[in-house]
């Protein structure tokens, strides 16, 4: 026979059997809400852990402030914290300093430095800064908690490391952004010694600097003046940097001018206070360090993790619960549906012995007689299937609008993750359910009685 008049064969039979097909898209809707859920829930939040926490990577750090006087005394800071307790700690000890810049020029009645009165010089060419009320740096980070736009600033930080990022500052940036350069370089480089400077994209861009000028600006040594005065002289640049970084770097006032120096030249720029930042490794050890560091005394610190964790903690907890009662009640009643559900599989294939040897005298053999089956419990199944995936679905709407708020979860799984549970879940009832009823078919065509009449 052909499979189409297979299927027709198939379709006309499972009319007939209005209680065999009653029963089995209600078993499978039922075994299909439960997997459903139980993958949605299971990946969603897992999804819902590892965005957040991949996403706030670059909070997961011991922040402090450490006196240029102190460091020179006998006196415990965050610094000691590196060697006491390596192994938490990525082993990146990232300081820097950020200028008062109007302090700095002796323009004290001034709150900041307006871009307007800022010009930039590079050999024979002066660029002339210009303010757009563009500057929302906290938006383009993904906040949400700064409305509209701001008086572009001139903001400077002094740094006497080579490094002002960190690997978790860099990996924040890979999973939030998806256009993201390789380690945030547009030209040149991101590393600063004495004397050099790097800056973003978006300052040039309001110096009115194209994308296509950034690579010949690369190693002159340029001027910045502010309102007529030198802020700035003779350094070179050696990296334009993702503007996006900045924000990323902790440094108070997301600076997007970085300069080099080195640690007894903070004392010339107005700083006393260094500004330190130790990444953490994971969020595990964040909260080993929390509970240690409560005992003892580095001066003035805080740990900027503190409402990442507390927000994995929640997801940590919820997941822990929904997908504990759903292994506890899902799995008892999935077992004694699936229980009945292969019973009355077997009842069914065992009463139409007779009708197997009769559809092989019409001229059908073992592989259609399968095929028919195969078809049938297909068919099913998608019934079923849609059914188990409307419930489910609105079961886990109904989840996210209610215990999400009471647990303060914010954020919503990626749409792979339900892609992903749907999959998995339908997938898994597809084949156990059409191989049960197969190998139910085969084993019954095997019994003698059957194989007798087939061959008479």
């Amino acid at each position: 026979m052909k499979q189409k008049d297979i299927l027709s064969f198939s379709i006309y039979d499972l009319r007939q059997k209005k209680r065999f097909r009653s029963r089995m898209i209600m078993g499978i809707g039922a075994v299909e809400f439960l997997l459903i859920l139980w993958f949605i829930l299971q990946i969603g939040l897992t999804s819902v852990y590892e965005r957040i926490e991949n996403e706030n990577l670059s909070d997961n750090s011991l922040i402090g402030y450490v006196s240029l006087s102190d460091e020179q005394s006998d006196e415990k800071t965050i610094l000691d914290a590196v060697e006491v307790y390596p192994d938490r700690f990525t082993g990146e000890t990232l300081t820097a300093g950020v200028v008062n810049i109007p302090e700095y020029l002796f323009r004290e009645d001034w709150i900041f430095v307006n871009m307007k009165y800022v010009e930039l010089r590079c050999e024979e060419q002066t660029f002339c800064g210009e303010n757009d009320y563009s500057y929302d740096f906290d938006k383009i980070a993904g906040k949400e908690y700064r409305k509209g736009q701001y008086s572009v600033p001139l903001n400077l930080a002094v740094v006497d490391s080579k490094q002002w990022l960190g690997t978790n500052d860099l990996e924040e940036y890979y999973h939030k952004y998806k256009d993201a350069y390789d380690d945030g370089i547009i030209a040149g480089k991101n590393s600063v010694d004495k004397d050099q400077i790097i800056i973003s994209d978006y300052m040039l861009e309001k110096m009115g600097i194209e994308d296509d000028q950034f690579e010949s600006l690369i190693g002159k040594e340029i001027d910045i003046s502010c309102d007529g005065i030198i802020l700035i002289k003779g350094k070179e640049l050696v990296g334009i940097v993702d503007s996006r970084l900045f924000y990323l770097s902790g440094i108070k006032g997301d600076p997007q001018v970085i300069l080099g120096i080195e640690r007894q030249e903070y004392g010339v720029w107005g700083i006393d206070t260094m500004d330190v930042r130790l990444p953490i490794k994971s969020y595990s050890d964040a909260e080993w360090l929390w509970t240690r560091f409560l005992m003892e005394d580095y001066g003035n610190y805080s740990f900027s993790a503190a409402a990442t964790v507390s927000s994995l903690d929640t997801v940590a907890t919820t997941q822990k619960v929904v997908v504990g009662l759903l292994n506890t009640f899902g799995v008892f009643i999935c077992s004694i549906v699936l229980f009945g559900l292969v019973c009355f599989m077997a009842n069914d294939v065992k009463s139409r012995e007779y009708f197997y040897g009769m559809l092989n005298i019409c001229g059908m053999n073992r592989r259609e007689i399968c095929t028919v089956h195969f078809y049938e419990v297909a068919i099913v199944w998608a019934v079923g299937f849609v059914v188990g995936l409307i419930s489910a679905c609105s079961v886990y709407l109904l989840v996210q609008s209610t215990l999400y708020k009471i647990m303060s979860i914010t954020e919503k799984p990626p749409i792979s993750s339900y892609f992903s549970s749907i999959m998995i879940g339908g997938g898994i009832g597809l084949v156990f359910f059409v191989g049960i009823e197969l190998l139910l078919v085969v084993f019954c065509l095997s019994r003698s009685s059957i194989r007798q009449m087939m061959e008479a």
